[in-house]
């Protein structure tokens, strides 16, 4: 990846991600997002046939990412309190020809839900936990992992 904007996180930044557990990863990278594209081109620079999509976020919000989804169902849907955690299965093919979805994704991240995109992950991976809100890191069970940061303002890659 290369982008003009990209910073590669020291050791005591990747301490600091508290709702990440780390392990087996090589490289964590920072990117500032200053355009709404911008995850959409680097999803496609990544290398990948399969996209994992995990998102937390209000009963409400969960309506429109639904309707945004449009014929892709989730694998799994979770419900505490007031927050629904939804995870997709997505062909690449599939995922860069819906723009809004992206856009969509970095206004849940602007409003504090969680987002967070796999990169060839495995079928039966359990990526997030909703009742401890932690994100599991592990290279053996995707090839990299994006999230945005608190406000949306940027973009973690996890690789």
């Amino acid at each position: 990846m290369k982008e003009n904007n990209l910073i590669r996180l020291h050791e005591d930044k990747i301490d600091k991600l508290s709702n990440y557990f780390l392990e087996n990863y090589n490289d964590v990278t920072y990117i500032d997002v200053e355009e709404d594209n911008q995850l959409k081109n680097l999803v496609e620079k990544m290398e990948g046939s399969f996209f994992g999509i995990g998102v937390e976020c209000t009963e409400d919000f969960h309506k429109y990412l639904l309707e945004a989804m449009k014929s892709i169902q989730p694998t799994s849907v979770i419900k505490r309190k007031r927050l629904i955690y939804s995870y997709f299965l997505v062909r690449r093919q599939d995922l860069l020809v819906e723009d809004d979805l992206f856009h969509l994704f970095r206004l849940l991240a602007e409003m504090n839900d969680f987002v967070f995109l796999t990169v060839e992950p495995c079928l039966n991976g359990t990526f997030y936990h909703i009742d401890e809100r932690i994100l599991q890191v592990n290279t053996k069970f995707a090839k990299a992992f994006i999230t945005f940061d608190y406000d949306g303002d940027g973009l973690i890659v996890i690789e």
